[in-house]
């Protein structure tokens, strides 16, 4: 079984599309900055805790275990997230989970977004979970089982992207070639137990929500 990072950011939902019950002991749990508090309030210990802790209780921070903290200071380049990536990546993880409930600043949300190339491009596979959403990176082929009911979103990136097959969708991606400028992969519907897109050339930002 690979292991997982958890990285919980101050907007980690209560409850995750995938569940924190998903979450094992071999596991690994990064807090960023004011995600220490939503560990303590979901009941998960923190291994970690990384950025630049200006939103974070001085008494949690003096806890907080100083070896185990990773502190940068406010002035910087990278996100709080972008960091906890970079000491995933460290630390050897090839799987990570970013929690964020994705409902404030769309900048935010973008920076999550290229959070996600950034691993992709350091060989971690990574997916971003809110409540009810779930955005990952597919540059070759995804399957996997369990999401019928869902919608699927699917936008290109940087490149036009060429899709080789697919099935479990209302609509097929046979032979699709999806512009990054134009929305045509929004909202196609999973209507199949098994889900496979194989990708012939590109790479597509996919978003499965779902529903109700």
């Amino acid at each position: 079984m690979n292991k997982t990072a958890w990285i919980i950011t101050p907007c980690a939902p209560d409850t995750l599309f995938d569940s924190y019950q998903a979450i094992s002991p071999s596991d690994i749990i990064i807090a960023v900055d004011g995600g220490l508090e939503r560990c303590l309030a979901l009941g998960i210990e923190a291994d970690y805790l990384c950025g630049d802790l200006d939103s974070l209780e001085h008494a949690l921070l003096q806890a907080f275990p100083r070896e185990k903290t990773l502190r940068f200071p406010q002035d910087k380049d990278e996100t709080d997230t972008e960091l906890a990536l970079m000491k995933v990546s460290e630390l050897g993880f090839r799987n990570a989970v970013i929690c964020n409930d994705m409902q404030g600043r769309v900048d935010h949300v973008l920076g999550l977004i290229q959070n996600l190339q950034w691993a992709q491009l350091h060989g971690v596979k990574a997916c971003v979970q809110s409540k009810s959403q779930k955005l990952f990176i597919v540059d070759n082929s995804f399957h996997a089982k369990g999401y019928q009911g869902c919608l699927l979103s699917l936008v290109a990136l940087n490149q036009p992207a060429h899709f080789q097959r697919s099935s479990g969708l209302k609509w097929n991606l046979k032979n699709l070639v999806l512009e990054p400028h134009l929305s045509r992969g929004i909202s196609n519907q999973i209507t199949g137990e098994n889900l496979e897109i194989e990708l012939a050339e590109g790479t597509v930002l996919a978003t499965i929500t779902k529903i109700g």
